[in-house]
């Protein structure tokens, strides 16, 4: 369904952005010519030093490597605690999320499972403290604990 401003929302727009994402970090240049490896290379501001096609190829991918380890903005370190309500169809539980830099719950999800089917719904940061506080999930002294 588009928004009301006509532009597609993420979930109509999730699988071509993903498919994009995965082609420009993972180029499949096995039928890449020496010209298109060439170009590639030239407006990475490479300068060539082989006509070889598979050492262009090579390069090409050393390229895309390095340009996507520049472009990473950050990794943060996540425990997911999933607790597990019903099982089978269907399924339900709760997945907490606990970022292991800040020292927090940063979120958690409701998902419902049935065969073939499923849907997850966000949870707010105070729910999920109050789920983790029921069931007696304490990340932070679990790691002073494993410390010792």
């Amino acid at each position: 369904m588009a928004s009301e401003r006509g532009t597609k929302t993420c979930e109509e727009r999730i699988d071509e952005q993903l498919r994009g994402r995965l082609e420009e970090l993972f180029p499949d240049v096995s039928d890449w010519t020496v010209l298109k490896c060439a170009r590639h290379l030239k407006s990475e501001g490479k300068i060539l030093e082989t006509a070889d096609v598979q050492g262009l190829r090579d390069e090409v991918l050393e390229v895309v490597c390095d340009r996507a380890r520049e472009s990473l903005l950050s990794v943060d370190k996540i425990l997911t605690f999933k607790l597990c309500l019903s099982w089978g169809g269907p399924a339900d539980f709760f997945e907490l999320h606990w970022s292991l830099n800040s020292r927090s719950w940063i979120g958690g999800h409701y998902i419902f499972q049935d065969w073939g089917d499923g849907a997850r719904r966000s949870i707010e940061d105070g729910q999920v403290e109050q789920i983790a506080d029921l069931f007696g999930i304490c990340p932070e002294l679990e790691m002073q604990a494993n410390r010792s």
